[in-house]
């Protein structure tokens, strides 16, 4: 995948979108042709914060520099404290990181490769040491670090997962929009259980909403109760999105936890 640009009026959206569409070949594109490009910029700084904070294995990743043991841990020392301080460094700041440490990475359906560069991570971490014998961006500089993730539709959106990682800003929006429409659902399936509605047309209009909206949400007052208890707690499968909550809810429980992901929620 390549990195791409569109505007929409005054708003500029960044994605990378597949090879193989940009060489006018779609039909070994596949179902997802771009992902926005903050998901995949968050599964790399993750991978990143993730190495920094390693110890050892940032040291075995470096490679044998001729570090002494003490550099080996103001380097540890250093590494760690730069993973902590990541989040509130200025953009800028952190791209100039970037610029040292990444010589590339490569997106896929399945992975995302990380190469790294041996020289610019020790100059980043150990600034003034003195330079190795390793060529800028020759073979023996780089390292590969393998990410696995999985792209998935949710809806009209695509969706980065990776194990481990913190969920995306759009999953923590769906998780909030599920949240906030389950609250409204219990409520109004509430208020008509006890008769302070006669009906849903009498319940749009004191909730000033449409029927036709009542109707969408509060199909989710029939979830089941450990999906309920999920979304309460922003357990969320990160390739579900609303849209897909709220549309054709079976009434079988079993069956909505399986359509929806929620299998492993399931009480025992």
């Amino acid at each position: 995948m390549s990195p791409t640009h569109a505007r929409k009026g005054s708003q500029r959206y960044r994605y990378y979108i597949s090879q193989a569409v940009l060489k006018f070949r779609e039909s070994e594109a596949g179902s997802v042709i771009r992902v926005a490009a903050s998901i995949v910029e968050q599964a790399i700084t993750d991978e990143i914060k993730r190495l920094l904070c390693s110890g050892r294995e940032l040291l075995e990743r470096i490679g044998n520099t001729g570090l002494s043991a003490p550099e080996q841990e103001r380097l540890i020392t250093r590494s760690k404290s730069l993973a902590d301080k990541w989040d509130k460094q200025k953009p800028h700041a952190q791209i100039h990181l970037l610029q040292k440490i990444i010589h590339k990475a490569v997106i896929s359906r399945n992975s995302i490769e990380v190469f790294y560069r041996r020289s610019g991570l020790t100059q980043a971490l150990l600034p003034g040491t003195p330079a190795t014998d390793l060529i800028d961006d020759a073979p023996e500089d780089i390292y590969q670090v393998s990410v696995p993730v999985q792209l998935k539709r949710c809806g009209i959106e695509t969706r980065l997962i990776v194990e481990g990682v913190t969920p995306p800003v759009a999953h923590k929006r769906t998780v909030q929009a599920a949240q906030d429409s389950l609250r409204k659902a219990l409520q109004w399936n509430q208020a008509l259980l006890s008769g302070k509605a006669n009906s849903m047309a009498e319940l749009a209009r004191n909730e000033d909403v449409t029927q036709r909206y009542i109707a969408h949400i509060i199909k989710l007052a029939y979830l089941a109760p450990d999906i309920m208890d999920a979304i309460i707690k922003g357990n969320i499968p990160a390739q579900l999105s609303l849209g897909q909550l709220k549309k054709n809810i079976p009434l079988d429980w079993d069956e909505q936890r399986r359509q929806f992901g929620f299998s492993n929620t399931a009480a025992a």
